[in-house]
């Protein structure tokens, strides 16, 4: 039996119901959650039909809530049940091979999809967003098999906020508002936690194939591989999975017209606005560029309330969500020229950075030096799909000078060193003039995308260039190896380097953890802004001995500034200093000085420029070593000591090899 019931949903487009099944002979109920299920008032016409619907035993069901990788899902298994038909599905559109069961429900004037299922050939791939006690009840009578895709929480927030709202389908104002009718069951087929808990509970059926959107993302050639068993279709060779995963990687699923409907979906409903994108970003964790903190927090308290009452956590269902290394999409993603040099990418999560990220690489043989490097990615915002481009084609000039350092290393002490000996120790511009204006950072953009474009700016500035980055070897600008442009690169410690991090990443609002715990553990997973740290060390280590490379330590630096401000003459081919100027530099450059200067210490110039910056800020803390002793408890310590001497091993090196004695 359908029960039905009239809602208030203000702020939908159409009038609202909310539906149910009752009866002690539909088989698995006893599985089911006792809710309701949000639709618009036409589905008391289509419902009926829906659960009636007259089932084949071979039929195969793509299950999901809205905006939890549908398409993905019924591209991947109708290609792998009509033996690869890539043709077919580059000239036949996804609806007509894997006819959307519900639609007729929301767009009235569609054709009614059941009938059009009734002359579909078998074996059929059918998709629909209702939840288990909404499906035809011929489904549990003849374990028809079901392949259901979960998706976290607030990810599907987001984008089915972009869906709806661009669709025209929901007129609120703002994401709060949308999360509160979420929340609230107001939206198309909420509520979301008991769609999902229904088919977690049945996880362990024969004819239930369970996975999320995460794990996907994760390890699509895995999830394909076992979705091949379920569906009892040969496992796929490497030339056959090559070229799977290379059909339904995001970028080329949103380029196929017959998988992004958006073009077919703008004809059809008159609602829709000029925004509105059927495949948007295709990222996990992107919510973290567009909910608050605060919102965050309650779309997590209301799953965790949810979740305890069936005894589940998110963790259950999605397992430590954001703390995979290796996505499959670590396919080359951009070409950059002839020579096909490549830059690739792979989404990672990162739960506790402000912004989405990604894991960036370079791959080419005839690459300059690359023998020297490790086969490792460097994590980044995503911000840098535009921006590494950039870089990497960026034009050097012969007489530039690179600062390179991982971050909180001393980079603006040597960028003011450099600038200084290249600029004849010219200390009143040094006051007057901004170090970034001076001295540009060239990867900034990458992570305030709002900025002008800092490659264009360089490209203005008068020989020679003193320019900062904080990129590792393999994702400098390729001239550099060509031209064997000069390299100062500083290395510090890295529990030094740890707790630095710590307070300038937490304090700028880019980083959301609790406490240096959690932080170590994230630097150490790769998970904070541009590690890895040993390899970025380690890379320009191998190198130090390339007359291009001028490699020195922060604890160096302490330890005797004097020292390495005359090799650093001779290594850029200037003259010694006399007596005077090295008691000049050497006064310009004390930690004080730097500190109270307003052209070096870029703490109120930060502070102006991101909100998210808090009053603790400063981007001059404490400048000594050996500070983290006051802050790491010994466990911690030796957690950190312990991950270091592992990695070094693997190069035969010790830290004691790369700082001396510290």
């Amino acid at each position: 039996m359908l029960k039905s019931r009239s809602i208030s949903a203000p702020r939908a487009l159409f009038s609202t119901k909310q539906y149910a099944t009752e009866g002690r002979d539909i088989p698995l109920t006893k599985n089911w959650s006792e809710t309701w299920c949000t639709l618009s008032a036409e589905f008391d016409n289509v419902l009926p039909e829906i659960l009636n619907m007259e089932i084949r035993s071979d039929d195969i069901f793509v299950v999901t809530f809205i905006k939890c990788g549908t398409t993905w899902m019924q591209e991947a298994t109708w290609l792998l049940m009509n033996n690869l038909d890539f043709e077919r599905c580059k000239q036949v559109h996804v609806w007509e091979r894997s006819p959307f069961l519900d639609n007729h429900g929301f767009n009235v004037g569609a054709p009614n999809a059941i009938e059009f299922c009734k002359t579909a050939p078998s074996p059929r791939v059918i998709k629909t967003h209702m939840p288990a006690n909404l499906l035809p009840l011929e489904i549990w009578k003849k374990n028809v098999k079901i392949i259901y895709v979960a998706r976290n929480c607030k990810d599907v927030i987001v984008s089915a906020y972009h869906f709806t709202k661009n669709l025209g389908s929901w007129k609120g104002a703002n994401l709060e508002e949308f999360a509160e009718d979420f929340i609230n069951n107001e939206i198309m087929y909420t509520c979301f936690w008991s769609h999902i808990v229904d088919f977690w509970k049945m996880r362990n059926e024969s004819f239930l194939f369970f996975t999320t959107y995460e794990e996907m993302k994760r390890d699509l050639p895995g999830v394909l591989q076992k979705l091949c068993g379920f569906l009892q279709r040969p496992q796929l060779t490497a030339a056959e999975m090559e070229n799977m995963l290379n059909h339904l990687s995001f970028e080329n699923m949103k380029g196929n017209d017959q998988t992004n409907i958006t073009a077919l979906m703008r004809e059809q409903v008159p609602t829709i606005s000029n925004d509105f994108q059927f495949m948007r970003r295709g990222i996990v964790g992107s919510f973290k560029d567009e909910l608050t903190p605060k919102l965050q927090r309650k779309i997590d308290n209301w799953s965790r309330n949810f979740l305890a009452q069936h005894d589940l956590k998110e963790e259950d269902i999605f397992g430590k969500l954001f703390k995979f290394r290796i996505g499959w999409e670590n396919n080359i993603i951009l070409k950059f020229n002839s020579k096909k040099k490549m830059l690739q990418s792979r989404a990672i999560d990162t739960p506790r950075a402000y912004m989405a990220s990604k894991q960036y690489a370079t791959e080419g043989s005839d690459i300059p030096l690359k023998k020297n490097w490790s086969e490792t990615w460097c994590t980044l915002t995503i911000g840098f799909d535009e921006v590494l481009p950039q870089i990497l084609n960026m034009e050097v000039r012969d007489d530039d000078v690179f600062i390179v350092t991982f971050i909180k290393c001393g980079t603006t002490w040597m960028q003011e060193t450099a600038w200084l000996l290249m600029n004849n120790l010219d200390f009143e511009k040094s006051k007057k003039l901004h170090i970034w204006e001076r001295s540009p950072f060239v990867d900034h953009r990458g992570l305030q995308p709002d900025l002008p474009d800092i490659v264009e700016l360089c490209k203005n500035l008068p020989s020679p260039r003193v320019l900062k980055t904080h990129l590792p070897a393999n994702l400098l600008p390729f001239d550099i190896w060509k031209k064997k442009t000069k390299i100062i690169y500083v290395a510090r410690n890295c529990k030094d380097v740890v707790v630095s991090s710590y307070h300038f990443l937490k304090n700028l609002g880019s980083w959301s953890g609790d406490n240096l715990d959690d932080f170590a553990e994230d630097f150490m997973n790769n998970e904070t802004m541009y590690t890895c740290f040993w390899t970025h060390i380690v890379d320009f280590w191998k190198m130090r001995n390339e007359p291009n490379i001028f490699f020195t330590t922060y604890e160096e630096m302490k330890g005797d500034l004097g020292k390495v401000i005359e090799k650093l003459c001779k290594f850029l081919e200037r003259p010694q200093l006399t007596k005077e100027e090295m008691e000049n530099i050497l006064n310009h450059l004390s930690f004080e000085n730097m500190k109270g200067n307003n052209q070096t210490n870029l703490t109120d110039t930060i502070k102006g420029q991101v909100p998210s910056a808090k009053e603790e800020f400063q981007f001059m803390r404490r400048g000594i070593v050996g500070s983290f002793k006051d802050e790491l408890s010994p466990a911690l310590q030796k957690k950190i000591d312990d991950w270091s001497r592992e990695y070094l091993a693997k190069h035969g090196l010790t830290e004691e090899d790369i700082f001396g004695k510290l």
